[in-house]
C-alpha cells in the first residue's frame, strides 16, 4: 500500500510540474509573438528543461521500482497460496498471480481484455471474494503489464495467445493436480 501511495503522489507531482511547464511555455510564446522582451527566455527555459529532465528520470526510476517490487499480499490461512510468479510459456517469459485460501479448490483462470492492458491490481480487489472458493489465477498475457516485452508487438497474434494460454492451462492443471479448469 505504501508503494501505491508513493506512486500516486509522484504522479501527481509530475502532472503538476508538467502543467506548470506548459503554462510557462505558453506565456513565453505569447510574449514572444507580441514582441516583448522575455526576461526568463534563456536561463529560465534552461532551468525548466533541467527540472523536467530530473522529473522524467525520477518518473522512470519510480516505474522501474514499482515493477521490481511488485508483490501480492499473503493470505493468512494454512493451505493458502498468494504468489506473483514469472512463468515460461513457449519460450516467452510471462507473469501470473495466483491467489486462493485453499490449494485444493478448483483453479479459475482470469483472462483480461488485453492486449496491452494489465488487470493484476484491479482483479486483486475485484475477484477477492472468489479466493474463498477458487484458486484465482490472473495471467499477464504477452504485450501487457509485466509481460509487455515477452514478444515483439509485430509478432503478437491471436495464435500466440491460444498457444500460451494452452501451455498455461496444462501447467496449472499439473501443478494443482486437477483434470479441468
Amino acid at each position: 500500500m505504501l508503494v501505491l501511495g508513493v506512486f500516486i503522489i509522484s504522479m501527481l507531482v509530475l502532472v503538476l510540474f508538467s502543467v506548470g511547464l506548459l503554462i510557462k511555455g505558453v506565456l513565453y510564446l505569447f510574449n514572444r509573438f507580441r514582441g516583448r522582451q522575455v526576461l526568463f527566455a534563456t536561463k529560465g527555459v534552461r532551468r525548466s528543461l533541467l527540472g523536467m529532465l530530473i522529473v522524467l528520470v525520477l518518473g522512470i526510476v519510480l516505474i522501474m521500482f514499482t515493477q521490481l517490487t511488485a508483490a501480492t499480499p499473503k493470505i493468512a490461512k494454512e493451505n493458502s497460496i498468494a504468489e506473483l510468479r514469472k512463468v515460461e510459456l513457449n519460450g516467452r517469459k510471462e507473469w501470473i498471480s495466483i491467489r486462493g485460501e485453499n490449494r485444493s479448490k478448483p483453479v479459475l483462470l482470469f483472462l483480461a481484455g488485453g492486449p496491452g492492458g494489465s488487470q493484476l491490481a484491479a482483479t486483486r480487489y475485484e475477484l477477492a471474494k472468489l479466493e474463498k472458493d477458487f484458486i484465482v489465477v490472473n495471467w499477464e498475457q504477452p504485450g501487457s503489464g509485466k509481460a509487455y516485452s515477452a514478444i515483439p508487438r509485430k509478432n503478437l497474434t491471436p495464435e500466440i495467445y491460444v498457444e500460451d494460454g494452452t501451455a498455461l492451462v496444462r501447467s496449472l492443471l499439473k501443478e494443482f493436480k486437477q483434470e479441468k479448469l
